[in-house]
């Protein structure tokens, strides 16, 4: 009995529901009691879910447009990272392009015969030692040619390959290389010094020079090495010298030698110097 009245319970109900479903589907201006309020009842709730799907619809975009950016960011720094390294590389280029012009065209200019090198070696325990260029015997390169850059005397080639060389730099303790004040025309002897990092001394070949703070040194061409008339460097200090000693200069080189790239070995043929008093020529049978 009571299954049969659950049934019939259940078929009363579709039968109204299919009956509002006949009346309401229809074409009409009117809507009935039972369609106002349905609908009523569930305005708020279709409210609440379009509002929610709106929502959810404009933070999915959001976070796509988030997803984009910082896609695009990443994108630009590497483009960024690639155009700084790209302009850093055409900086240099520049740069060393700019050097090697005005190298090029101080060998172009000069009578003696040059070979352009690059350095390519420095030894880290004694940077203003020697250091290795990238040109050697095949390039014309042999022991004790003079090597130099357009501000001055750099040292000279001590050994060879065939394909690169080392150079004394004029700064290391065992350089010696003979000079001239210019101001004065008087002789004296540039050697490396070993008590200050960067400079060389300058010692008067006799005992009536006296050396002046400013005072151009060149080289003097009596060792057959060296040209007359390269700039040494200049004398930056005068000390007085100890158990009654001569004075001497501190000279700092015209060439910069910590941020030194490209030089320039002489392979052509020394000019002979000017005759000088026999003292004095005597006075520096191993300067250069």
């Amino acid at each position: 009995m009571r299954q049969r009245r659950r049934l019939l319970v259940i078929g009363a109900v579709v039968f109204v529901l299919l009956g509002l479903a006949y009346s309401t589907a229809r074409q009409r201006p009117e809507v009935s009691l039972v369609e106002q309020a349905v609908r009523d009842g569930l305005a708020p709730v279709q409210y609440a879910v379009s509002q929610s799907l709106y929502r959810l619809r404009e933070a999915l975009r959001t976070v796509g447009a988030i997803r984009r950016a910082q896609e695009e960011n990443r994108r630009l720094k590497q483009v960024i990272a690639r155009l700084r390294a790209e302009n850093a590389s055409l900086q240099e280029a520049r740069r060393e392009n700019e050097r090697w012009r005005r190298l090029l065209g101080f060998t172009q200019s000069a009578a003696i015969d040059m070979v352009p090198a690059q350095v390519i070696g420095r030894d880290p325990t004694n940077w203003f030692g020697y250091v290795v260029i990238n040109k050697g015997s095949r390039h014309r390169l042999r022991p004790n040619l003079p090597v130099v850059t357009e501000e001055g005397v750099v040292g000279m080639v001590r050994q060879v390959t065939p394909y690169t060389a080392s150079v004394l730099l004029l700064l290391d303790s065992r350089s010696a290389i003979g000079g001239q004040v210019a101001e004065s025309r008087d002789y004296v002897l540039v050697e490396g010094s070993t008590a200050r990092l960067g400079t060389a001394v300058v010692k008067p070949l006799a005992p009536e020079i006296r050396l002046q703070t400013g005072a151009t040194i060149i080289t003097s061409g009596l060792g057959q090495i060296f040209p007359k008339g390269l700039v040494i460097g200049r004398i930056e200090e005068v000390v007085k010298g100890r158990y009654g000693l001569a004075p001497y200069g501190i000279l700092r080189p015209a060439v910069n030698f910590a941020r030194l790239e490209e030089v320039a070995v002489l392979v052509g043929g020394v000019p002979a110097p000017a005759s000088a008093p026999a003292d004095q020529e005597g006075a520096t049978p191993s300067a250069s």
